[in-house]
């Protein structure tokens, strides 16, 4: 009698902490899912300055255990209600792309690299395409044109 008496009680959790649980939960199962179709995550992620949701650019996230090369992948269009870009296929997507460069985030900055200057260009794409998907609906087999000045692609 004593025991419950004297007992402290948990403190109950706020709304705040719920949805930061619920988001940490969404996170993994998303990194789960994606590392089930390209192989283990590269441990460093690309954080933008400015997040994405604010009107800055996309983290990026590395997958370079799958097939040969790198992954380069959003994990920021889908929220954990399922809302995000989507199409007549899909309810709801994220953002791949792949190079046949292996990952090397010590030349990730350098464009006079090999892998820099496709990492800038991903990058690039990934930003451009992921902004414009907020707005329009962008189906398989569909095309989209960017100009000149939006991104500068080599040519080999």
């Amino acid at each position: 009698m004593l025991g419950r008496i004297f007992k402290r009680k948990k403190p109950e959790k706020s709304a705040n902490e719920h949805n930061e649980e619920a988001e940490l939960e969404w996170d993994r199962k998303k990194s789960e899912y994606l590392e089930s179709l390209l192989g283990k995550e590269h441990n460093v992620v690309m954080h933008a300055i400015i997040p994405f949701a604010i009107g800055g650019g996309l983290d990026l996230y590395y997958y370079p255990n799958g097939v040969p090369g790198t992954a380069i992948a959003t994990k920021e269009l889908v929220d954990r209600h399922g809302n995000g870009p989507s199409n007549k296929v899909y309810p709801a997507y994220e953002l791949v792309m792949f190079t046949k460069h292996a990952l090397n985030l010590d030349e990730a900055k350098d464009d006079t690299t090999p892998f820099g200057s496709v990492h800038r260009d991903l990058n690039s794409i990934l930003n451009l395409i992921a902004r414009y998907s907020t707005e329009a609906t962008l189906n398989p087999h569909d095309t989209c044109e960017f100009p000149k000045s939006a991104v500068k692609v080599k040519t080999l």
